[in-house]
């Protein structure tokens, strides 16, 4: 009997059946859905901007002998980059009037206020940004000059109160445009009030700039027209049996 129990046990293993073997296939079963999901993302996502904040937070959250999770948000981005997770849930579930879940047009401040007067909210810019809205002031200074005038600007500090203090780029070095949702014209430019933000080290610098929202605003001026639920999961889970059978 004991020399039947060990052939069966070497035979189990040899073809995958026993616990370690399970397991084995649902961790490539968990790494197949979650490539799958991430490469669905890049060709269905209709995303650009948002597409790696996306990818990033489909993580495998556990694997048994007989089952496996993958996961948007995956609780590490959950964990440690909320915003990532926020913006993977938005893109997934939609965002409108209500919240995440729904979707439509809806007041930005409605979400950033959240009771208070007024917020003061950064918008943060690349080097690449920068030199764009450069390019589109007619007769302007071009996007070399727009750059290098936001380079030389004086790092900003901020002081134990939280209070703001330093060189901040003047208006002019773009176009001033209008909320592409709703039309309504913004009252100055883009880059206008562009403070240099330099880290820890002293060497990395960032760019940005704030702009006041409050419920005194005019209507439209903070409208967002929402953002349409992607609903990848829909197609992922459409694909489970051919992805079983290429790790089974």
């Amino acid at each position: 009997m004991g020399r039947q129990q060990d052939l069966e046990s070497v035979w189990m293993e040899a073809v995958g059946l026993n616990p370690e073997g399970q397991k084995r296939r649902m961790f490539r079963m968990a790494h197949a859905i979650q490539n799958e999901w991430r490469a669905t993302a890049q060709t269905d996502g209709r995303m650009k901007s948002t597409l790696a904040a996306y990818k990033s937070a489909i993580q495998i959250r556990d694997v048994s002998e007989n089952s496996c999770t993958v996961e948007l948000p995956g609780p590490a981005v959950s964990d440690a980059a909320p915003n990532v997770s926020m913006i993977a849930r938005m893109l997934e579930f939609g965002m409108g009037p209500g919240g995440i879940g729904t979707q439509g047009p809806y007041d930005v401040r409605d979400f950033l206020l959240k009771g208070a007067k007024s917020r003061a909210v950064p918008f943060k810019y690349s080097t690449a940004m920068i030199k764009e809205l450069g390019k589109l002031k007619n007769g302007g200074p071009g996007a070399k000059n727009t750059h290098d005038a936001a380079k030389e600007l004086a790092r900003t500090q901020v002081s134990s109160s939280g209070s703001w203090s330093g060189e901040k780029l003047s208006a002019g070095f773009t176009r001033i445009s209008s909320n592409p949702n709703s039309r309504v014209k913004h009252k100055t430019d883009k880059l206008a009030g562009l403070r240099k933000m330099v880290g820890k080290d002293g060497q990395t610098s960032r760019y940005i700039s704030f702009r006041t929202a409050s419920k005194n605003q005019p209507k439209g001026k903070w409208q967002h027209r929402g953002i349409v639920a992607r609903r990848l999961t829909r197609k992922v889970i459409a694909k489970l049996p051919q992805l079983w059978s290429t790790v089974a």
